[in-house]
Order: structure tokens, then C-alpha cells, then sequence
């Protein structure tokens, strides 16, 4: 008999450890469940701020090659390019672009050969290059409004490229351009205060910007044969090898967040050591084919 009761005492005992083990365990998946729908309530109306900020530095630069193909000057130097013309033009140019702080702004000829430049002066000047190459400028020439992110040929520094088409008499005679660097949106993310990881994803799923240096010119899925093609044909990222990116997806929300696995939250890779889960809101960046996408541990 008292063996007996030893046993069923032992037995108690081992159910009401296991009863205590599941209660804890229940309590922190509930805490945890909570606490990720605190993060995510917060994180929604970031996204949507951080989204709303680019945008508004988009609409703040597209003016700019609409304005350039309204100049008569320019449109001079298309129909009948000469020596003085272009001078003037290059001035124009420059004059232009030291008031609206663009990292270029430049006009092309039906074959993509840019003519005048506000950059003429610098070693790296677009005057005499082909861009016809380029995304933008197809689009533009078809009489479309272009819009292309890509590492610069002669400079070696990505930027947003914004073009239009240039009309006069109902003829389609050229493309103004501008580039816009933004590095400036980057440095603001990665200033101290910043509690969110940020990045911007184009149309390929390649990360274009990041508050995370190490991710920038990765891609969140491997690239097939034909994205690979097509980029190396625009010449999008010159020479970057774009490696893919593990970030496992844990869950998934109704209105589309996640939750991530990245291994190494200092480079936002994947590789050893125990895996940070990230909470992941993500917000589309119209016109172009751009997502915005918050993190937040």
C-alpha cells in the first residue's frame, strides 16, 4: 500500500509539473500573440508613412522633365543641334539643376545620344553617351512617361531615372531626363532613433534601398534566367552578383504582413546562429513597381 501511494503521489506530481509546463507555455504564446498584434497595429501606419515619404519625393522630381520638355531652347537644340546651342543648353541645364538639387538633369536625341547635360563640366559628363539601352528612354521615345532605377555607366551611382518625351509640331524629337540620387532616404533610415528595418524591393524583388547596407543589391527570391538577362541587357546593376536572400515567411497576416526568419539581424542575412523573427508590413509604391517593406522585432 504505501508503495502505492508513493506512486500515485509521484504521478500527481509529474501531471501537475506538465499541467504547470503547459500553462506557462500557453501563457507565453498568448504574450507573444499579443504582443505581435501591438507590434503590427504600430507598424501598419509607419509603412504608410514611410511609403507616403517617397512618394512625395517622387511627385516632387517628375515635374522636373516635363518642365525641361516644355524649353524652347532644348527643343532648338534637337531639331538643329550646333556648337552655341549646345553651350547654351549645357547652361541651361546646369542653371536648372543647381536650383532643384537633382543628381542630373540631360536632354537625348531619337537615338538616345544625350546632347546637352547639366554635368558637361564633370569628368563624368552624360554628353556624347548612348543611353538608348535604357528603360527610360525606350519609354519615353514611345512617347510614354519613363521610370527606371539603375546603377549610372559613367558615374558608377544608382539613382532614379524620370524621362519624358519631347513633342513639338506633333513630332516625337527627343527625351528629357533626370536622375535623383536616394542615398539621402537610406542615411535617414539609418539615423539613430530609427527602431525599424527598412527596405525597398523593385519589380524583380531586388532590394534597391535598405536601412540594412549589407541587403542593398540582394534579392529576396533567386532571379530566373530571363530576369537575369534583362537586367544585365539595361545594365541595371552593372556588375553586382545580386545574391538571393533567406528570410523563411513564419506567418502571414489577412491584410498581407508576415513574419520573417533572418538569421543575422546586423546584415538582415541568413546564414549561422540563432534565427530573429521579424514582423514584416509591406505597402505597394505606385506608379512604379516598387514595395516598401517595415520590420520590426
Amino acid at each position: 500500500m504505501l508503495g502505492q501511494r508513493k506512486v500515485r503521489k509521484s504521478v500527481v506530481a509529474v501531471l501537475a509539473l506538465g499541467l504547470l509546463l503547459a500553462a506557462m507555455t500557453l501563457a507565453y504564446w498568448q504574450a507573444k500573440r499579443r504582443a505581435l498584434e501591438d507590434v503590427h497595429r504600430i507598424l501598419a501606419p509607419r509603412a504608410e508613412l514611410y511609403a507616403a515619404t517617397i512618394g512625395g519625393m517622387l511627385n516632387k522630381y517628375e515635374f522636373l522633365p516635363l518642365a525641361l520638355a516644355q524649353n524652347g531652347a532644348l527643343a532648338d537644340l534637337l531639331q538643329q543641334a550646333d556648337p552655341h546651342r549646345v553651350t547654351q543648353a549645357n547652361a541651361y541645364l546646369e542653371e536648372i539643376n543647381a536650383r532643384v538639387g537633382a543628381f542630373a538633369v540631360y536632354v537625348l536625341d531619337p537615338q538616345g545620344v544625350v546632347l546637352a547635360s547639366s554635368n558637361w563640366q564633370s569628368p563624368t559628363s552624360y554628353v556624347g553617351q548612348n543611353y538608348a539601352f535604357r528603360p527610360y528612354f525606350a519609354q519615353a521615345i514611345r512617347g510614354d512617361i519613363g521610370r527606371f532605377y539603375g546603377i549610372g555607366l559613367s558615374t558608377g551611382e544608382a539613382g532614379l531615372f524620370i524621362s519624358q518625351p519631347i513633342w513639338r509640331g506633333g513630332r516625337l524629337i527627343g527625351v528629357a531626363a533626370a536622375k535623383v540620387s536616394l542615398d539621402w532616404i537610406e542615411q535617414s533610415w539609418r539615423a539613430p532613433g530609427v527602431a525599424e528595418q527598412i527596405w525597398v524591393t523593385d519589380a524583380n524583388g531586388v532590394v534597391i534601398l535598405s536601412s540594412l547596407p549589407a541587403l542593398k543589391f540582394s534579392s529576396l527570391a533567386a532571379l530566373s534566367d530571363a530576369q537575369r538577362n534583362t537586367i544585365q541587357q539595361q545594365r541595371q546593376f552593372l556588375h553586382e552578383p545580386l545574391p538571393a536572400v533567406q528570410h523563411p515567411v513564419l506567418e502571414t497576416f489577412t491584410d498581407g504582413a508576415t513574419v520573417l526568419a533572418l538569421s543575422d539581424p546586423a546584415t538582415g542575412r541568413a546564414g549561422a546562429g540563432g534565427k530573429g523573427e521579424f514582423l514584416a508590413v509591406g505597402r505597394s509604391l505606385a506608379p512604379l513597381e516598387w514595395q516598401i517593406t517595415v520590420l520590426s522585432d
